[in-house]
C-alpha cells in the first residue's frame, strides 16, 4: 500500500469514527516500521500526530520521532507541526512555519495546510491575507470533504471575530450541509458550536441554549473530552450571559476537573476568562461580598486573559475582556476608593476602541457598542463632579 491509498483508507475512516481512524493511523504505522517503509512510516506517523491534536490530545512525541529523519519541509511534518504551535497557542509561529515551501500530490494535503494557515492569519486579525488561504482551500478540497465543512468552520470563526455574523452563520450552515451530506457527526458538532458562539454574540440566549441541546447527542461524553468541555464552556457563557449564575456554577466545576486533560491553549484561556465572568456574575447576584480582595483576584484573572491575547494579535479577543473588566470595575466603585475604579473602567473601554480601530473593526456593532459605553461613563462622571 502506498502513502495516498493509506491516507484516502484513513480519510474514510475518521470520516464514520475519528478513534477508528486514529487506530487505523496506528496500525499503519506499525506496519510501516516493520517493512522499514519510511515514506509510509512518516505519513501514518505524521497524520496520525495530527489527528491526536486535532482532538486535544499531546502528540505522544510523534513529532520528536519522525524529525530524526524527516525534511524539514516534509508537508505532513509541517501540518503536524503546525497543528502542535496551533494546540500551544503559538499562532504567529505556526503562521511561518506553515508557509515553508512543500511540494505534494496529495491536493487534500494542501487544502489542509493553506486552510491552517488561514486559521492562524485570522486569529491574529491578518483578515485579508487569510481570506486568500481560505479561498485556496475551498479550491483545493474536494466538495464531497469533510475537511471542506471545517475549512468552512475556520471561515465562519474569522467572520465572527469580525463581527460579521451573517457571513459566519453562512459558513456555519455550508457546514451543517456539508456534514449532513458527509454523515460526519464531529463536523455537524462543530457547525453547531459555531452557531452557538454567534448566537451569543448577538445576545440570543435562547437560540444558544437550544443550540447546546442540539449539539449533545453528537458527543460521546467517555471519548471526545475536548468537545465535552467545549460545551460546557458555551453552557457557561450562556448562563453567565443571562443572569443565571448559581446554575453555572456547577458548570464551572464539571469543567475545571476536565481542563487538565486537554492540550488545547484556546480552550484553556477561554476558560479563564469564562472563570473571570463567572466571578463578576457572583458579584452582580450578590452571591459573594464586596471587597478589594475579590475585585483584585477577578481583575487579575482578567488581566491575564487580555495581556494573552495581546501577545498573540488578537486584538477581537482582548476587546471583549477589557469590556468585562470595566464591568468589574462599575462594581468597585462603591468601594471606599471609587476614584481608583473609575480611571480604570475608563481606560479599559477606551483602549477596547483603539484596538478595535487597530484592526479596522471599530465600525462594527461590537465598536458601536464600546462608543455607546464610553460617553455613558464620560457623562456619568461629569455629572457626579458637577454634583460635588
Amino acid at each position: 500500500m502506498n502513502r495516498l491509498e493509506m491516507l484516502e483508507n484513513g480519510r474514510m475512516l475518521r470520516q464514520e469514527d475519528r478513534a477508528s481512524g486514529i487506530a487505523y493511523y496506528e496500525q499503519q504505522m506499525q506496519k510501516a516500521a516493520l517493512a522499514n517503509d519510511q515514506d509510509l512510516w512518516l505519513a501514518s506517523t505524521l497524520t496520525l500526530a495530527w489527528e491526536l491534536l486535532e482532538s486535544g490530545n499531546t502528540d505522544r512525541g510523534l513529532i520528536e520521532q519522525a524529525l530524526t529523519i524527516a525534511d524539514r519541509n516534509n508537508p505532513y511534518l509541517l501540518l503536524a507541526q503546525g497543528q502542535s504551535l496551533i494546540a500551544g497557542g503559538n499562532f504567529l509561529e505556526a503562521n511561518t512555519l506553515l508557509q515553508t515551501p512543500n511540494t505534494t500530490d496529495d491536493l487534500e494535503l494542501q487544502g489542509l495546510i493553506s486552510s491552517h494557515l488561514g486559521q492562524c492569519l485570522s486569529l491574529t486579525h491578518q483578515f485579508e491575507e487569510a481570506q486568500k488561504h481560505y479561498d485556496r482551500a475551498t479550491a483545493l478540497l474536494s466538495p464531497e470533504s469533510f475537511y471542506l465543512g471545517f475549512n468552512y468552520i475556520h471561515l465562519g470563526e474569522m467572520a465572527l471575530f469580525m463581527q460579521n455574523f451573517d457571513k459566519a452563520e453562512e459558513a456555519a450552515q455550508n457546514a451543517l450541509e456539508l456534514a449532513i451530506q458527509t454523515e460526519d457527526q464531529l463536523l455537524r458538532f462543530r457547525a453547531l458550536v459555531l452557531l452557538t458562539k454567534i448566537a451569543l454574540r448577538r445576545d440570543q440566549m435562547e437560540v444558544a441554549a437550544a443550540l447546546i441541546e442540539d449539539a449533545q447527542p453528537l458527543i460521546d461524553p467517555t471519548k471526545d473530552i475536548l468537545e465535552v468541555v467545549t460545551l460546557l464552556l458555551l453552557q457557561l457563557e450562556q448562563l453567565c450571559r443571562s443572569g443565571e449564575v448559581s446554575g453555572a456554577m456547577s458548570f464551572w466545576e464539571h469543567t475545571s476537573a476536565r481542563l487538565s486533560l486537554i492540550n488545547n491553549w484556546q480552550i484553556k484561556q477561554q476558560a479563564k476568562y469564562l472563570e473571570g465572568l463567572l466571578g463578576i456574575g457572583k458579584i452582580s447576584e450578590g452571591l459573594v461580598n464586596l471587597n478589594e480582595d475579590i475585585i483584585e483576584t477577578l481583575e487579575d484573572i482578567l488581566l491575564e486573559v487580555a495581556l494573552a491575547y495581546e501577545e498573540r494579535q488578537m486584538y477581537s479577543h482582548q476587546a471583549l475582556v477589557l469590556l468585562d473588566m470595566a464591568a468589574l470595575y462599575s462594581f468597585a466603585i462603591k468601594l471606599p476608593t471609587p476614584y481608583e475604579f473609575h480611571g480604570k473602567s475608563i481606560r479599559s473601554v477606551e483602549q477596547a476602541g483603539v484596538l478595535l480601530k487597530k484592526v479596522g473593526l471599530k465600525q462594527t456593532k461590537l465598536g458601536n457598542e464600546i462608543d455607546r459605553i464610553y460617553d455613558r461613563m464620560l457623562d456619568q462622571l461629569s455629572h457626579q463632579q458637577t454634583t460635588l
